[in-house]
């Protein structure tokens, strides 16, 4: 009877145990729960505030940011002419102005092209080696062969997609002629080669003022370390795009001489034609820009005399304007 009696009150204390339990389990899975969803919302309104920012950011700066890429996209426009006139800076900059408000397209596409070719060199890189760096901040030492792999798994993806990107390139480069595919798949294994030394260069840096850091106590190496990255950063699209001898004007123009013409003199049956640049059309005639063009580097000469020149050609007088270079 008394052994009844006390199976009975472990059993009341067991299911009440379980029940204690129970409970505890069901207020845990809601304590969770609400600690997953707070840290969803939380998620989701950090990221509507940073697109809300963003575009506030760009409702009070569109001015400034318009007049910024299009003074951008005149440099990089004045370079490359610059480079196609062998050096004569101040036609390039007279052909610029002229052509500007008669062909939006061609600023739209050099526009393009030109982020094109920064995001797949430069953009992807810095994108991913800043998410690297973020992510190194909650982890402790480590070795360094970890750190390599790191290295190489982040270089490899950057040039993946980086290449992804300089295909659009090579296709806008090259047309539909096979013949530039070699020049075009040089030119993108130049850019791909900044896009794996950038990153590269980015990390490494990284773990250099790091270790730096853990030995040397009271150094702000952070602070250093973004100073120099964006420094590289600035001075790489300048590079890039500014001091590249002819690369980037071969981008641009797609070496496909689609912006050039021939104009005849039909009245002359013996006129080979010159190779010109128009800039304006009237019912008279058109306005050009020639000189002595050099099929073979795609460029016109500068010297001697021989120097590109505005000209307007009356139509009157049996001159024709045909697509193309003129055949030598």
């Amino acid at each position: 009877m008394f052994g009844s009696k006390k199976r009975e009150k472990e059993y009341t204390e067991l299911t009440t145990n379980l029940q204690n339990i129970s409970g505890d389990l069901v207020r845990l899975n809601h304590a969770v729960r609400n600690v997953a969803q707070n840290t969803k919302e939380e998620s989701r309104d950090k990221y509507n505030s940073s697109i809300n920012k963003f575009f506030i950011f760009l409702k009070n700066w569109w001015i400034f940011i318009a007049l910024g890429s299009f003074l951008f996209i005149f440099l990089i426009a004045v370079r490359i002419y610059t480079i196609k006139f062998s050096g004569n800076f101040s036609v390039a900059i007279d052909y610029v102005q002229s052509y500007i408000p008669l062909g939006p397209y061609k600023w739209i596409t050099y526009s393009i092209i030109s982020l094109l070719v920064g995001v797949g060199s430069l953009g992807i890189p810095f994108y991913l080696g800043y998410k690297y760096v973020r992510k190194q901040k909650n982890i402790g030492k480590r070795r360094i062969r970890s750190i390599l792999y790191s290295i190489i798994w982040n270089c490899v993806l950057s040039c993946f997609l980086g290449g992804i990107l300089l295909i659009v390139v090579i296709l806008y480069y090259t047309g539909s002629d096979v013949n530039y595919w070699g020049d075009a798949i040089y030119i993108s294994k130049k850019l791909l080669i900044t896009n794996i030394f950038f990153i590269f260069l980015y990390i490494f840096l990284y773990h250099v003022f790091r270790a730096r850091a853990y030995m040397v106590g009271g150094i702000d190496y952070e602070k250093i370390y973004n100073i120099l990255a964006v420094a590289i950063m600035v001075f790489s699209v300048f590079g890039v795009l500014f001091l590249s001898d002819s690369d980037m004007a071969d981008i641009l123009v797609g070496r496909k001489e689609a912006d050039l013409s021939c104009i005849k003199d039909m009245s002359n049956p013996n006129d080979k034609g010159v190779t010109a640049l128009p800039v304006s059309y009237d019912n008279r005639g058109v306005q050009v820009f020639t000189g002595e063009y050099v099929s073979g580097e795609k460029k016109w000469k500068n010297d001697q005399g021989m120097v590109v020149h505005r000209e307007y050609l009356q139509f009157d007088r049996g001159y024709k304007v045909m697509p193309g270079a003129c055949s030598e």
